[in-house]
């Protein structure tokens, strides 16, 4: 079984039905989401006027697959994010990358600067 990694851009085409939605669906049951990226997702729903109980729910269903950032995770994003400063990445970009990459798995996500990045890492473009 492949595993999936959705950055907060991934989530967020399948929450509003943004070009992206179908791919992130068809591997959505094989897909997790670092928590840091579920914040930057479920913040700019709010911000998108859905309602917090609303996304709360949505999430917890679309995506009860939520992986915490510890110590290790934490250090390996922060040293990332130094590194990729002109790239003009997010802590949470870095520690989706850092756990795709520590997880073998496949990254999906809309932005497309992340396929300049030079890891060992496989990242999706979904649109």
């Amino acid at each position: 079984m492949s595993e999936f990694v959705a950055d907060a851009s991934a989530v967020l085409a399948f929450a509003r039905g943004e070009p992206g939605e179908k791919r992130v669906a068809k591997v959505r049951g094989d897909c997790l989401v670092v928590s840091l990226n579920l914040l930057e997702a479920f913040s700019k729903l709010v911000r998108y006027e859905m309602p917090v109980d609303q996304v709360q729910g949505f999430l917890r269903e679309a995506f009860p697959r939520v992986e915490a950032v510890d110590r290790r995770l934490a250090e390996t994003a922060a040293a990332l994010h130094a590194t990729t400063r002109t790239l003009g990445l997010s802590y949470a970009d870095c520690a989706c990358l850092a756990f795709g990459a520590a997880r073998q798995a496949t990254i999906l996500t809309a932005d497309r600067r992340w396929k300049e990045l030079k890891l060992d890492v496989t990242v999706e473009l979904i649109r």
